[in-house]
């Protein structure tokens, strides 16, 4: 898992999240879609910015039917392909400044 630089692009952010609480379905966005709205190959960024860098908890991502998708245990970010037409969404342990789901188009 990797810190910086942080993504800028196409996706879908969440700030504030409280210990346990689950963000809104979502459905990634690319910058050049299929019919289902994803690319097919296309690589996301998910981050992670816990409350408490010295306590993050975990990140965990879920697909639609509540199958983990990906897990984060610290500050950071990790490289996703979502499956095509597959919605999702984020849950934290200990809650989050923020988490965010970009496909990038730069980093800064």
């Amino acid at each position: 898992m990797a810190n910086a630089p942080v993504p800028v692009g196409v996706g879908n952010s969440f700030n504030s999240l409280a210990p346990n609480q689950r963000t809104p379905s979502f459905m990634p966005v690319a910058n050049t879609q299929d019919q289902s709205g994803v690319d097919n190959g296309a690589i996301f960024v998910v981050s992670f910015a816990p409350i408490d860098v010295n306590n993050a908890g975990v990140l965990t991502l879920y697909d639609a039917a509540g199958n983990t998708a990906l897990m984060l245990n610290q500050e950071g970010y990790e490289t996703f392909q979502p499956t095509p037409g597959m919605s999702y969404y984020f849950n934290s342990t200990l809650g989050a400044k923020q988490v965010s789901f970009i496909q990038p188009s730069s980093w800064r």
